[in-house]
């Protein structure tokens, strides 16, 4: 009795330990993804999604939005990193189901900015 209880133990820490924490960063208030296209309009949307996120200073909020190409199978969530200056728009892939057509999406970020503070964006992938 007492290894199994000692098994079952070190079974719950272990899986709770591996799992990965998903946490969403406090100033992102809003994320949505909106699709645009397949990639039969690639060409088209290319200069878009190689182009800087456009980002709008609103009080005490920033508004950015930009083109990105996803998997058109996978889900995604947004989140965000800092790094100096800079905020990383983070596009993280959360289904494991993948396929080899890409989409391109219109991805929407809210963040507070309670110091006002003036940041460069870019986009990346989890």
């Amino acid at each position: 009795m007492k290894s199994v209880t000692l098994y079952l133990s070190s079974l719950i820490i272990l899986t709770s330990c591996s799992r990965e924490k998903n946490t969403i960063d406090k100033n992102l208030i809003y994320f949505n993804s909106k699709f645009l296209s397949g990639d039969e309009k690639y060409e088209y949307y290319k200069p878009k999604i190689e182009s800087k996120p456009n980002a709008q200073y609103l009080e005490d909020l920033i508004y950015i939005t930009g083109c990105v190409e996803t998997n058109a199978c996978g889900k995604y969530v947004g989140n965000l990193k800092y790094k100096n200056d800079s905020i990383i728009l983070l596009y993280k892939l959360v289904s494991k189901e993948v396929c080899g057509s890409t989409s391109i999406e219109k991805a929407s970020f809210i963040i507070k900015n309670p110091k006002n503070k003036k940041y460069k964006f870019r986009f990346d992938w989890e």
